[in-house]
């Protein structure tokens, strides 16, 4: 690719990969408004420098494309940095180190929370109960989430939620509805929650301000371009997030570009349902701020749950545990009905089925996003 503008800034002697349809690497590029306009030999590329040309020599450090990833929840990621990290504990012991390090540094009440363990990495093969937790951080409501689908809370994030020995069930006719665990003799919730009965938990949760929201992502950003990522597509997010990225954007620091979905079921609040579609419909009639950083590209469905925590729904059972298959949604008559309300919009639907359960006669097709 060459160009005859002068450019704003040059690399020479590097190793660049291009990933070009030849896989080819080149010595140099020219960079202008942010894009590369010309790569090729070093000579050939540093003839281009004008003036104002800022040039710099990388004695043959490698330069990668950015990492694009179709499926990343940046947001999410974003509260996670501030959190406790889990993902490479293996015993809940583990675990409950690293809670006790954070409440020793955080003030009574303050909320403590995590995300990252799968019990099925524990030594134990067991997820931690609100006793534990209780144990090394009993002044403190503590919530860590598994890394799918499923959270663990403590008793005084359990009291916070408002949740007792006599907190019905969710009610098993209800989609998605979730479920929680009880101690067998004594009937209390043990800690851990489900698909949409996590809300349960999640919503006595102090939210942050707008302001703190913005910070948040912020620093994902950085985070993410640290480790060459530079382009995600952010699946299923309510307006305060939404507004967020807006605001990021608008004042320079969204240095990630983002392809947004709209929090469509199985990720939106339940209270949202009746008026979901409606919802959708008003983004794509309103929503006129698109550019080549920002913009609004879909809406995501989660169908059911997922494999390893054993909500999704199956065909046949996958173990002897009381929890092995989990609710779906009807695809031949909801989802149709919805893709036929907004598909013809413009705007595409990434539906997120984990396990679906089998047929015996052939389904319908579903409409062309």
């Amino acid at each position: 690719m060459a160009s005859n503008r002068t450019p704003e800034r040059i690399i020479l002697n590097a190793r660049i990969y291009t990933v070009d349809s030849a896989f080819s690497i080149q010595q140099a590029l020219a960079v202008t408004d942010g894009r590369v306009v010309a790569v090729g030999s070093s000579d050939d590329i540093n003839r281009l420098a004008g003036p104002g040309t800022k040039v710099e020599n990388l004695s043959g450090a490698v330069v990668l494309p950015g990492i694009i990833d179709s499926h990343n929840h940046l947001m999410m990621t974003s509260h996670l940095l501030r959190q406790i990290q889990l993902y490479d504990c293996r015993s809940i012991a583990d675990i409950l180190d690293r809670v006790a390090e954070r409440a020793r540094d955080a003030e009574p009440g303050e909320w403590i929370e995590g995300r990252g363990w799968d019990e099925s990495l524990l030594a134990e093969r067991r997820f931690p109960t609100r006793w534990e937790l209780d144990r090394v951080a009993p002044n403190n409501p503590v919530v860590i989430h598994r890394v799918w689908n499923k959270l663990v809370a403590n008793s005084l994030a359990l009291a916070a939620a408002g949740i007792t020995r006599e907190t019905p069930d969710p009610p098993a006719s209800e989609r998605y509805a979730g479920s929680f665990d009880r101690d067998p003799e004594t009937g209390e919730p043990n800690g851990l929650f489900r698909d949409r009965a996590k809300e349960m938990v999640t919503r006595a949760v102090p939210k942050p301000t707008p302001e703190q929201l913005v910070e948040i992502l912020a620093g994902g950003c950085l985070a993410y371009n640290a480790d060459g990522i530079t382009s995600v597509a952010e699946p299923g997010l309510d307006d305060e997030q939404i507004a967020a990225y807006v605001s990021l954007r608008e004042r320079g620091g969204l240095t990630v570009r983002t392809h947004m979905l709209l929090a469509g079921w199985g990720f939106c609040p339940a209270e949202r349902e009746p008026g979901l579609k409606e919802w959708i419909l008003g983004y794509r009639e309103t929503w006129k701020q698109d550019d080549d950083r920002l913009c609004l590209d879909g809406v995501k469905f989660m169908l059911d749950g997922g494999i390893g925590d054993r909500t999704a729904r199956m065909g046949s059972l996958i173990s002897t545990s009381r929890i092995t298959s989990g609710s779906g949604w009807s695809i031949r008559r909801r989802i149709q009905g919805w893709c036929a309300g907004f598909t013809t919009s413009a705007t595409r639907s990434t539906l997120t089925p984990v396990a679906p359960k089998p047929r015996r006669s052939r389904p319908e097709p579903m409409p062309t996003p």
